[in-house]
């Protein structure tokens, strides 16, 4: 891991990717601004920067984190920049992006007669 919380992959011709010049972007998550790598996975800069709750589960309302990294699993859902249910795993970081966990299942309405919600 580098001193950013950032894994060290060498390259095929054995450099380390941290000798390859990064653009770090500015992004807010949870109102708190948080520096990401412009077009690394929202999920990964959010955990290079500590923060490893992404969520909570729908029915037992214990917290979700990265699972697969490949939007597989969906436990990395999100809202970003509005729009919900979004796979932070592999949306890319950008400026100004807004990033928030989505509600906790006792905000959640009953839908259809889903009462286990």
């Amino acid at each position: 891991m580098s001193s950013e919380g950032r894994l060290e992959i060498p390259t095929p011709d054995g450099e380390s990717q941290s000798n390859r010049k990064k653009t770090f972007v500015t992004f807010y998550f949870e109102g708190e601004a948080v520096s990401g790598a412009l077009g690394e996975p929202v999920a990964m800069s959010l955990w290079a920067a500590g923060h490893r709750t992404l969520g909570w589960n729908e029915e037992t309302g214990r917290p979700r984190s990265l699972f697969c990294g490949i939007g597989h699993c969906f436990e990395c859902r999100m809202e970003i920049d509005g729009k919900r249910d979004q796979r932070s795993c592999l949306y890319p970081v950008r400026e100004g992006l807004d990033v928030r966990r989505q509600s906790k299942p006792g905000a959640l309405a009953i839908v259809d007669g889903m009462t286990r919600l």
